[in-house]
């Protein structure tokens, strides 16, 4: 894999998204604007270039279990 094809991912943490307003949230359960509890999406971490939560599974094509 060339260095160019590389994602470094920065801040690793658990990503949740409310399900209310679909914003996303890294280590936050509970959206702070309604309160609802949001969903887990996944293990990710702040995007290094516009530092909004990403999960890993954002990132790569498929199941990353298989």
């Amino acid at each position: 894999m060339s260095r160019a094809n590389t994602v470094t991912v920065t801040g690793i943490g658990t990503v949740y998204e409310c399900p209310e307003y679909e914003t996303r949230y890294l280590d936050e359960q509970r959206c702070p604007d309604c309160a609802l509890f949001a969903r887990r999406i996944g293990t990710g971490g702040t995007c290094p270039h516009c530092e909004e939560p990403v999960a890993i599974t954002d990132l790569t094509p498929g199941d990353p279990m298989s």
